[in-house]
């Protein structure tokens, strides 16, 4: 349970109710202007572009080049991020009027190439003619890259938000507002977010607002990215969600179609469930140029096959995901005691999966988990951490056993040779130890407040719905309620596997309640018990009707 809010703050704030004001608590969020800015996400909020450091420096570059007709080459990451970061950028160009014909590009195949720039992509852009060499989502780190281009001709520059080496490459600009000295006020922009203040900045002078129409983009980015919803990533995704809603994108109608999304609708949670693992399936079964080909299309029938191919591909995703998790799980079996951070390798793991995969052993075992695939004389990885593991620091602290790494806090990759695998293991292990020694890594279940039967009700739902857009840093908020009466319960779903509920509430009210992948807890949950509930609160809308549903997280039995 989250620490109550200040007193002086309840009484501060008169106007909204103490449950509302303990959730803005919970986030940070204590002053007027504070809230205001929360809870009324608009884009005249956004900060001045040329607040970030190099950015000024890239309206030039580009505008000369526009002038004196050269060629830029782009290489961007794999990702949806990166995708769309591209596709922000581009469209930026072309709306300020460079041919087509200028603008090179290339993504790197995941599975062969990996994460960051590489030597085939940096030869492929300057046999293209490129004068300008321009990474998006990655290049912070890529040094001998970064040289290459230069020494091929091209002027290098690097558009990233990956965590600042102590030591930054020779690009001749750089624009990642994590740089020193850098006075951009909000520090947490995917790189989609970045390349979108790129677009703000040089389309200032056009009337229309095209830069706007790009918000789609960059919400996606933002989102699949799992950026912080707060503060001007809130202002993106909001804004961004809303021309979502409304895109002329053949491709991101025909997958909004594909999925029967009400647009309407349209949430972080569609993005990210749907919308951003469709895409994310391009690189990580076959190649990222098919989602690019996809959100950039002007044709329907390329939209219906890609949309359709890449969908195909997820499924086999999702397969292949399961059937890796069920060996892990079978390998963690074995401990009699679980170390603080797990890592496991196998040459039959594809990295394109890898960073999932340690997703969902974090989230089930509740501790760091670094996942290798592992090949004829080297492993490459891909991690996910929780909040008190710094990853990259992890990696710098064992760098001596790595040929190289990279990426966030709560997310980074490394390579190593076969022969040091051993060695770095055992390095992870002292360091995750040493760090996590006062962590308690059992799974924790945050529940920002407690709330009463009398405030369940379609104002407080509604009151709720003004936290949205949801994501990290600002979830869908979790409550607990304590002493409601199982009045009636039910297996529901295909196979069975969910357990729904009638709930009695105070003053003869009841309220439904859906409890999902739980159907083995059915004997101990009868009609009659006691329940103390952790829940998200839902509505069930049919024939116009709405009314409120518990999306139970957990329960327990308690007395009368």
């Amino acid at each position: 349970m989250h620490p109550k809010a200040s007193e002086e703050f309840l009484v501060e704030f008169p106007g909204y109710s103490p449950i509302i004001l303990q959730l803005l608590w919970n986030r940070g969020i204590k002053t007027q202007k504070e809230i205001e800015y929360f809870f009324y996400p608009d884009y005249k909020n956004l900060y001045d572009p040329f607040l970030m450091k190099g950015l000024k420096e890239l309206d030039g570059e580009i505008r000369r080049a526009l002038k004196k007709r050269k060629k830029i080459g782009i290489f961007t990451d794999f990702d949806v991020d990166g995708i769309t970061g591209a596709a922000i950028f581009i469209e930026t160009l072309l709306n300020l009027g460079f041919p087509k014909k200028l603008i090179s590009f290339f993504i790197p195949d995941r599975e062969k190439e990996g994460y960051g720039v590489n030597e085939n992509g940096v030869k492929f852009l300057a046999s293209q003619g490129s004068e300008i060499f321009i990474t998006i989502d990655c290049g912070i780190t890529n040094f001998k890259e970064i040289e290459l281009a230069r020494t091929l001709g091209m002027k290098p520059i690097v558009i990233d938000h990956h965590e600042i080496p102590k030591n930054l490459p020779k690009a001749d600009i750089i624009v990642n507002p994590l740089q020193k000295n850098d006075k951009y006020p909000f520090k947490d922009l995917a790189a989609g977010g970045i390349t979108f203040k790129i677009a703000q900045a040089f389309l200032k002078n056009k009337k229309g607002g095209e830069e706007k129409l790009l918000l789609d983009l960059a919400a996606l980015a933002t989102i699949a990215d799992c950026c912080p919803l707060l503060d001007e990533n809130r202002i993106l995704v909001s804004c961004g969600l809303g021309i979502l809603r409304q895109t002329k994108r053949v491709g991101l109608e025909e997958i909004i179609r594909f999925f029967r999304i009400e647009k309407s609708k349209l949430d972080t949670f569609d993005v990210s469930h749907k919308i951003a693992p469709l895409l994310n399936a391009a690189s990580r079964m076959d190649h990222a140029n098919n989602a690019y080909e996809l959100i950039t299309t002007d044709s329907i029938f390329e939209a219906a096959y890609l949309t359709k191919k890449l969908n195909e591909k997820n499924r086999k995703r999702q397969e292949l995901s399961r059937k890796i998790l069920g060996e892990i799980d079978e390998r963690l079996s074995k401990y009699k005691t679980l170390p603080k951070i797990i890592v496991e390798a196998d040459e039959d793991w594809p990295l394109t999966i890898a960073g999932p995969i340690a997703a969902r052993v974090l989230e089930k075992y509740a501790r760091p988990a670094i996942i290798f695939k592992r090949e004829k004389e080297i492993s490459q990885s891909s991690s996910r951490s929780l909040p008190g593991l710094d990853m990259v620091k992890v990696f710098e602290k064992c760098a001596s056993h790595l040929e190289r790494f990279g990426g966030h806090p709560l997310a980074a990759g490394c390579t190593v040779l076969n022969e040091n695998f051993e060695k770095l293991k055992a390095c992870f292990e002292r360091v995750a130890e040493r760090e996590l020694a006062a962590k308690n890594l059992s799974p924790v279940l945050e529940i920002e407040s407690e709330v009463k039967s009398e405030n369940l009700n379609l104002d407080f739902y509604n009151e709720i719905q003004k936290f949205a857009p949801f994501g990290p840093k600002n979830q869908k908020p979790k409550f607990l309620i304590k002493n409601l009466e199982i009045e009636d319960i039910k297996k529901v779903g295909k196979s069975e596997k969910h357990l729904k509920f009638l709930l009695k509430l105070t003053n003869n009210r009841f309220v439904k309640g859906i409890l999902f992948q739980a159907s083995d807890r059915l004997k101990d949950l009868k009609e009659g018990k006691v329940v103390d509930a952790v829940f998200e609160l839902d509505i069930d809308e049919w024939n116009g009707y709405r009314e409120l549903l518990l999306k139970i997280i957990d329960l327990k039995t308690c007395k009368k």
